[in-house]
């Protein structure tokens, strides 16, 4: 008889799936039931409640308490990790020998367990994490912050090596794809693009009246983004913009006040978000970091309209044909001039839907992962 029950161990609780990566745990989890995969969740928990929704999604939600603070900062391993070991952890996962993922390397503390050892393992890879954390240093202006990013870099190049341990290991972008299969010839590695809220095309038809940028406006990635398009595209130009996201950093609200044709919008409900995504004619989107896949731009081109890029948002995506290509204030400017009055057809939806229905199948996407575990699908 085939297994078709799975451990999956979350660095965070995956809801509301409102923030990067728990997106992709989320709808992982919501996919998973309708495979009929029996998922066990471990989720570490720091700050965000336990939710009744997870216990519908899963056979069973288990929660541990992430152990912050300075003490888990000495050491090699990176405090991402060290922050995130339980023994209870481990003897939940040794109660069956069902198949084990780990969201991240972040959750990898017990991947080089001997106890685990014959165990099936996979690691969903968010990120090339020491390259991201390379990136957050360069973009952080606290100058504590940045020599913790720095270090902490450092600590995930070197822990990095654990994941010879796993027997698969699921990428999101096609270059990342590369880097791992490169750095760990010898374990299989599947490129699998985050999974989303969107099953469907649900794109509105029609032209819109403002530019749109949101993100969690608390990371150093996306404030460095905002304020670029605050300061060097929208600042002297007569165009609308509203940003809208999660815990916007304070400095990012007051430069917004200082411009009228610029507003911002805090953790707003999903319902708001999702009006602002489909009402948006444009939604701009830079990025200084080529890591990881963005999820905001898989979530604007499968309900905005135009989307205007620059070459870090797209790659390693392979959807640079279905955006606006501008890697500089002035090119932006240009694009939104030219698509600020042209209206989103029906020949344009169907083109993203093609487009998108090569790697970006949420389904399809699922049953990779499924079937790289070793489960029925």
């Amino acid at each position: 008889m085939q297994n078709n029950k799975l451990h999956i161990v979350s660095f965070d609780i995956p809801w509301p799936a409102n923030y990067g990566g728990v997106i992709d745990v989320f709808h992982k989890l919501r996919l998973f039931k309708e495979l009929n995969i029996k998922v066990h969740l471990h989720c570490f928990e720091y700050g965000r409640e336990k939710s009744s929704i997870l216990d519908e999604l899963c056979e069973k939600v288990t929660y541990y308490s992430r152990k912050t603070g300075f003490i888990s900062n000495i050491s090699i391993t990176p405090y991402i990790v060290k922050s995130r070991r339980d023994k209870m952890l481990l003897n939940n996962l040794l109660e069956d020998n069902s198949p084990i993922l780990f969201e991240g390397l972040h959750c990898c503390y017990l991947l080089s367990n001997p106890k685990l050892k014959n165990r099936i393992m996979g690691v969903r890879a968010h990120n090339v994490e020491h390259n991201y954390y390379k990136q957050l240093a360069k973009t952080t202006i606290n100058p504590l912050k940045r020599l913790f990013f720095e270090l902490e870099a450092k600590r995930l190049r070197i822990f990095e090596k654990n994941l010879r341990s796993a027997n698969v290991i699921f990428t999101v972008s096609k270059s990342e794809n590369s880097y791992f299969e490169k750095q760990y010839p010898e374990i299989t590695t599947v490129y699998v693009p985050s999974l989303t809220q969107y099953d469907n095309i649900d794109i509105k038809e029609g032209k819109g009246s403002f530019a749109f940028y949101h993100g969690n406006l608390s990371v150093g990635e996306n404030i460095t983004a905002a304020k670029f398009l605050i300061k060097e595209v929208f600042s002297n130009f007569n165009f609308p913009l509203i940003i809208a996201g999660i815990n916007p950093d304070e400095s990012l609200k007051q430069l917004c006040e200082q411009h009228e044709n610029i507003s911002i919008f805090e953790n707003i409900s999903k319902e708001k978000m999702e009006e602002f995504m489909h009402n948006a004619q444009l939604h701009i989107l830079p990025t200084f970091q080529a890591t990881g896949l963005k999820l905001k731009l898989l979530n604007t081109l499968f309900s905005g309209r135009h989307c205007i890029a620059n070459n870090e948002m797209v790659d390693g995506t392979g959807l640079e044909n279905l955006c606006i290509m501008a890697n500089s204030a002035k090119e932006m400017q240009k694009a939104i001039e030219q698509y600020k009055n042209i209206e989103f057809t029906g020949e344009e939806i169907t083109k993203r839907r093609i487009g998108l229905s090569l790697s970006y199948n949420n389904l399809e996407n699922a049953k990779k992962i499924v079937l790289n575990l070793g489960l029925v699908k």
